[in-house]
């Protein structure tokens, strides 16, 4: 993998956590280099020796120093092209709210696998804005009007739940409803997630396939074989 000239910084009290952000950081990523800091005075500190090089920092809530909500917003203002990924031990709606409003571009849980981590820090790398909590289901959070709605699987009402399987994709729809692609079919929310619908296609079992939104449509991929139908 090729490196520019870019640098990343990881914030966390936490050695070990340091550590392994690191490295799994210089295996998914190009950056130069990877500083790791324990509490918000470091990380001021090197916000200010690097400057413009810094694109991405990999925060811990919870720094010492940084009085979790104050702080984040103070380091978002003071460096607004920066892209923040926030971790936490634990998560609730208004926490993740509190932390997408504050200026942060993404939230993730310290519980998540290797593979949710490293999903989250090449979708915020590249301009993206990812929340991933660790539990079943889909959070869709309105950060203007301050509201968040989890959507969790319902075995007793599967044509109007998600199902208990990964959200791999998502996209809008014309009329503003959300199509989204899951290991265990295609499905659409309504906006204010309110409602919920599974879709049948002509020919298609909806729990067989894992659903794909692209520019041109949408594609179905057994997940055993991975073979595009």
């Amino acid at each position: 993998m090729s490196r520019d000239n870019r640098v990343a910084l990881v914030a966390d009290e936490s050695a070990l956590c340091g550590a392994g952000l690191v490295h799994l950081m210089d295996s998914c990523l190009s950056f130069s280099k990877v500083f790791t800091c324990r509490n918000f005075r470091e990380l001021a500190g090197l916000l200010g020796e690097y400057r413009s090089r810094v694109s991405l920092a990999v925060v811990q809530f919870d720094l010492p120093g940084m009085k979790r909500i104050e702080g984040l917003r103070r380091l978002c203002e003071a460096w607004p092209s920066l892209r923040v990924l926030v971790t936490a031990d634990g998560c609730d709606r208004n926490t993740i709210l509190d932390v997408i409003s504050a200026g942060s571009h993404g939230f993730i849980s310290k519980n998540s696998s290797t593979s949710e981590l490293e999903h989250a820090l090449k979708a915020i790398a590249g301009g993206q804005v990812f929340v991933a909590t660790g539990a079943q289901g889909l959070e869709i959070i309105d950060v203007d009007r301050g509201t968040a709605k989890l959507l969790r699987p319902d075995p007793a009402h599967p044509l109007a739940s998600l199902p208990r399987a990964r959200v791999l994709a998502m996209a809008p729809a014309s009329n503003g409803d959300i199509w989204i692609g899951t290991q265990g079919g295609l499905y659409r929310c309504s906006p204010d997630a309110s409602r919920v619908d599974r879709i049948s296609i002509p020919g298609r079992v909806p729990t067989a396939d894992t659903w794909t939104p692209s520019t041109c449509g949408y594609f179905a991929a057994k997940v055993a074989d991975r073979n595009r139908q």
